[in-house]
């Protein structure tokens, strides 16, 4: 189960309740979000963190993971990519604080880090695994040198014990991910982001990575793992139907000769 925060990255009209919009700093995101009739629509702006809040909010993932594995699932895994929450303490762009938790690259590391660290004393690092997008400029995120940014989290993230990374792969001019991380993480990969059967598994048979992963592709395909086995193409997703609707779009894609 991916546990995630929206941080900044909120339409009020979204929600059917009153609550605060928290991020690092009082900086709203400058892309729109879809709206609840899925129109692009401007974000809030979000209270900036006090620095006393920060062990409370921890702990609110920690405790997360616990209702995770009441509830029977497996692991958790934290969501710190496409300019959420976590994303949003990483990047200079979103963290503008003048406190332990902003400024210098150690600092802004500093929360994912702690979060992962809260999480692994939960329930076990080996059930803990975190997502990134390193170079994903996905909600107003500042993409100058995401390795200089991810290369020391993956070395402070390395020393927790925990059972993976997975990474958003955006195949970046001058940012050889797979690598990045290799010089910096010594557990297991999972890789993603646009994936065929072919080039996933070369990636594997290169050893770039110990696993795969699919997202869209499985959402047009209910059938994807058959459709790899027989070697059947792939549907494509409809992307005007996203975030318009409940079912449509989602779960009415059929299945390999329907």
């Amino acid at each position: 189960m991916q546990i995630m925060h929206c941080g900044r990255v909120v339409v009020a009209d979204n929600r059917e309740y009153d609550a605060d919009v928290i991020a690092p700093s009082a900086i709203a995101c400058g892309d729109k979000v879809p709206g609840p009739d899925g129109v692009p629509t401007a974000t809030a702006i979000p209270r900036g963190l006090e620095t006393d809040e920060m062990p409370a909010l921890i702990q609110e993932f920690a405790q997360a993971a616990k209702n995770a594995r009441a509830a029977g699932i497996d692991g958790v895994e934290l969501h710190c990519a496409s300019g959420y929450l976590v994303h949003q303490f990483l990047n200079s762009r979103s963290n503008q604080r003048e406190d332990q938790w902003g400024g210098a690259v150690e600092n802004r590391i500093r929360f994912p880090v702690a979060i992962l660290q809260a999480m692994a004393d939960a329930i076990g690092g080996n059930r803990v695994g975190f997502r990134i997008s390193p170079g994903n400029p996905y909600n107003d995120v500042d993409v100058n040198d995401p390795e200089a940014t991810f290369a020391p989290f993956l070395k402070a993230a390395n020393d927790l014990g925990l059972a993976y990374v997975h990474v958003v792969d955006m195949g970046l001019e001058g940012l050889e991910a797979l690598s990045m991380i290799r010089d910096n993480w010594s557990g297991p990969i999972i890789t993603n982001n646009g994936l065929k059967a072919d080039s996933a598994n070369a990636i594997l048979a290169a050893g770039r990575a110990e696993a795969v992963s699919f997202g869209r592709a499985f959402i047009a395909n209910p059938d994807l793992v058959e459709r790899i086995r027989d070697g059947v193409a792939l549907a494509k997703p409809d992307y005007t139907k996203l975030y318009t609707g409940e079912a449509e779009g989602y779960i009415d894609y059929p299945r390999a000769g329907e």
